[in-house]
């Protein structure tokens, strides 16, 4: 039987096309579990409405999955928790809107190794990339502490950061994206996120 690893290549021989080397740039950075993932799928509402629902939720994640995902075709959900109560990157849920700008700015000011990204609902989405796997307890315990930091306790609704639940990825329909990493003052585009976010992660 193959292992699990075998799902993140792309199932064809020869080159990786552009869209399966953003995919993989994206996986480098979002390791997730591989029994729990989501799918973010359109489904037809009363008349003409148009309404997304989750999907899925007990198989693992692809090259495939997460190229639909960057071309807006079907949006991918992860949770962070890895086996052995592990994590390789963690994120806090900031569900306010209006906050991106201030909070890149905090960040930045305060030399975190943190990326602040706009989420899908307008609210923002905080993430810690890790270079190698952490025990999750610790790393959602320095989540909370700089949440806190921010000015958005974890005991307020609104505000959760737990590596079992999980996140809608940034980026989906990357080059007309609404679930952009915010920095300097500026939104950034995909391969300046993949760039801030690695060197980041070489931070943590």
């Amino acid at each position: 039987m193959s292992e699990w690893r075998d799902h993140l290549k792309p199932q064809h021989r020869g080159e990786p096309t552009m869209a399966e080397g953003n995919a993989a740039k994206l996986m480098d950075l979002f390791v997730g579990s591989q029994t729990r993932s989501y799918r973010h799928v359109k489904t037809s509402g009363p008349g003409e409405l148009i309404k997304w629902q989750f999907t899925g939720g007990q198989y693992g994640y692809g090259v495939e999955d997460v190229r639909k995902h960057l071309a807006g075709e079907v949006g991918l959900a992860l949770v962070p928790e890895l086996p052995d109560n592990k994590v390789r990157f963690a994120v806090m849920d900031i569900d306010k809107k209006g906050e991106i700008v201030p909070i890149a700015k905090k960040i930045e000011e305060e030399g975190w190794p943190l990326v602040a990204c706009q989420s899908k609902r307008g609210g923002v989405h905080v993430y810690y990339f890790l270079p190698q796997e952490e025990d999750a307890g610790e790393v959602d315990a320095a989540m909370r502490g700089w949440a806190t930091d921010l000015g958005h306790s974890p005991e307020e609704p609104g505000v959760v950061v737990r590596s079992h639940n999980c996140i809608l990825l940034p980026y989906f329909h990357a080059d007309k994206t609404d679930r952009y990493a915010y920095n300097r003052g500026r939104k950034l585009d995909f391969d300046s996120f993949v760039a801030l976010a690695r060197h980041k992660r070489e931070e943590a």
